[in-house]
Parts: C-alpha cells; structure tokens; sequence
C-alpha cells in the first residue's frame, strides 16, 4: 500500500558543528543530506584556520567563537553547541571531537538533558597530545553515544582503551574525486596543451611534486635537502612547490643556499582542479616528507606514488592508505638521504612508478569513496538518534 508524503516519518534532523566549511567538506555534508531520512544543518566558525565556502545540498550557518586559550594550546568555547542541542532544532548533533574545546561538557550535558543524540567526530588521537588530555578526549567520547573516526587503526585503539566498539564507527575520510577524475580525462586527452604546460612552467625533467600549505610542520626542507643530494647524479630532477604560506620565503632561500634554485618551481598557491591537473599529471612521485593528510588521496586520485616518513603517529590518519611498496614509498623520519634514496628510485623506474600509481589510484575509487564515508556517518547518526530515544523511553 502506497504512503502519502504526509504518513512519512519526520526525517532525522542533523545538526554538525564545525571548525570550518571547507571546499572538501561541501560534497560529504551534501551526500549525507541526500540519504533518505536525514535533514542536515552544518554551523560553522565565522573566523576559521581554513577558507569557508559556500554551503550546497544543505543549510548552513557561520557562527561566533571565543577562543579562551591559544598557547600552550589552543582552548574554545563554541555558543553554538547549545543551539545544537535545542530539541526544537534537532535530532542529533554532531561535534568536533576535541578535548580543548570545554563548552563541549556542558552542551553534552544539555543534549542528553534535552533527548538528542551526541556523535562525537575526529581522529581520536593526537600527535602531541599528553597523557591527560588523551583520557580527557576518552572521557568524552564515553559520555558521547556514538564516536566516529577516521580510521580502524584508531578504533582499534579506543577499543584497547575501554571503548564500547558498539559506539565506534569508521568513515574513512575521503575527497570527492568526480572533479579530480574529470580534470585529469580531460588534460590526458589534450597531450598537446599538456606539452605546453610543461614547457611554460619549466617542467623539463621528471617532477617531484608537493602540493599544500608551506607550513614547517610540513618539513619541506627535507625535500629540499634530498634534491640537493640528487643534484649530481639526476641532474634534469625538478622540484615542484606548489602552494603558499609562512615558509615560502625561508624555502626560496635554502633552495639558493643549496644550490638548486634553478631546479625548483614555486608557483605559489593554486586553485581549481583543472588548474592543479597538469601539476600532477606531469609529475613522476608526489612527496610529503610529514605530517600527509588529505594531500595522499588528492594525489592517488591522479596516479601518483607517494613518499612519506613511516611514523605514522606522525600524520593525520589519511596517511594509513600508504602501502609501503605497493602505492607509495615509507621512508626514515627526519632522514634526506632515506628521502633522496626513494625518490631516486621511482625516477629510475619509471614502470614501478605507474604501478605504485595505479594501485593508489584503485584505493581511492574502490575504498577511500565519499560514498562509504557518508555510510560511516549515518550508521553513527543513527546509532545515537536510537541511544537517546531509548533513554528517553527509559525516564
């Protein structure tokens, strides 16, 4: 028997609260307020570390915060928690999981005060947090009703800790790569314009190409140093920098110092995948000497092996895609002669390079998709909209 729309249950209202809306985030937030049943609401900092965008697919909404504390590190208070948690408003909320941010207890509190649901989403895990403020983030993820996380590697962990593995779920973060895709097709399709490209920008010999903000954590300098150490013996080896921030000038300079500014290309920032694509596509290896995240799946998406270090409590969790010697290369922390030793390697081998490439490239459309993302939020979404029902149900 067919429903009228009017006998269609209430969908489940979302409401996720943000540091930022970034251009990578739109797609996700878009696809989950595509599944059936769900409504969803981002509020998002007015004043955040990386650029908002538009909202598409979904509403959206800046919002104030006080930022209590910035060094030794950085402490919030975020108002629009509690507007989250207004049952009038939503369902569900959906918050940063981030011990530093202390309206968090509260708005918990209130949440459950209030019958909606809590989905506490982050890594789980920090690379410079101590061992206070890891049972602090574990403490809020046991008073939260579902956790979701960006990698098994850290469930597993929480697991070991004393988390119910009932309220942990995984949405292995994910680019959309339609555009990414697109642009490539459509630059390898135009081999004479990526000719051009190539002789414009300098792009003589094989490419070593980093792609990102130039911050020191990124450690750069090791690029750097591992190209001076090729300099000898691959003379034609081109550095590709492209991106800004606070190290360009000191880069520009160690480059001079080394002698190799004449072999490497600092186009600044880039926007715009099809103005990225001939980046990549005239690249041999992408390399990230540390602290890699979403950059590994942007340059999978093209066909890129990538070199990284292989301390992996030292990246985001995106680095744990990398399978040493099957898509990318894992080198010794801090090491440029490690560095400079596999970039020489898939520069000699031009075919290991397409292999390790093509297999990273089948990772991220096979299982780093944004659809299996979104699986990951809905199932903890949904998880916590039932926890707080049958709480509800219970008082």
């Amino acid at each position: 028997m067919s429903h009228s729309p009017d006998d269609s249950p209430a969908p489940i209202r979302v409401c996720i609260q943000q540091p930022a809306l970034p251009a990578y985030r739109v797609p996700v937030f878009a696809e989950l307020a595509r599944r059936p049943g769900i409504s969803v609401e981002v509020l998002f900092y007015e004043q955040a570390k990386l650029p908002n965008v538009e909202a598409q697919g979904f509403r959206a909404e800046p919002v104030p915060v006080r930022r209590l504390l910035r060094k030794p590190r950085e402490v919030r208070w975020v108002p629009a928690q509690f507007d989250a948690v207004d049952p009038a408003r939503a369902d569900v909320a959906v918050f940063e999981h981030n011990s530093g941010v202390v309206s968090l207890i509260p708005a918990m509190r209130r949440a459950r005060r209030n019958g909606v649901g809590v989905v506490l989403w982050g890594h789980g895990y920090s690379v410079r947090e101590t061992k206070w403020t890891r049972r602090l983030r574990n403490w809020f993820g046991k008073q939260a009703d579902a956790v979701l996380l960006y990698n098994h590697e850290a469930r597993d962990r929480l697991i070991e800790e004393g988390m119910d593995p009932d309220r942990l779920f995984v949405a292995l973060n994910s680019l959309d790569q339609q555009p990414i895709q697109q642009a490539r097709e459509r630059w390898l399709a135009d081999q004479d314009g990526l000719a051009r490209f190539r002789a414009e920008q300098g792009l003589e010999g094989p490419v070593v190409l980093f792609v990102s903000r130039l911050y020191a954590n990124n450690r750069m300098d090791l690029l750097l140093h591992a190209a001076a150490r090729l300099k000898d013996s691959h003379p034609d080896l081109i550095v590709a920098i492209v991106g800004d921030g606070a190290e360009r000038e000191n880069l520009e300079q160690l480059a001079k110092r080394l002698g190799i500014a004449d072999r490497v290309r600092m186009p600044g920032a880039v926007y715009g995948e099809e103005e990225l694509a001939p980046w990549f596509l005239s690249s041999r290896v992408f390399c990230y000497p540390d602290f890699i995240g979403l950059s590994v799946l942007h340059a999978f998406g093209y066909g890129l092996p990538v070199v990284t270090n292989r301390e992996m409590w030292a990246h985001p969790p995106e680095a744990q895609s990398i399978v040493h010697e099957e898509n990318g290369l894992l080198v010794d922390l801090g090491e440029p002669g490690s560095l400079a030793d596999a970039i020489a390697r898939l520069v000699d081998d031009e075919a290991l390079a397409q292999r390790m490439g093509e297999a990273g490239r089948q990772m991220v459309l096979e299982r780093h998709t944004m659809a299996r993302m979104v699986d990951g939020h809905e199932a903890a979404i949904r998880c916590a909209y039932q926890t707080a029902r049958e709480r509800a149900r219970k008082h």
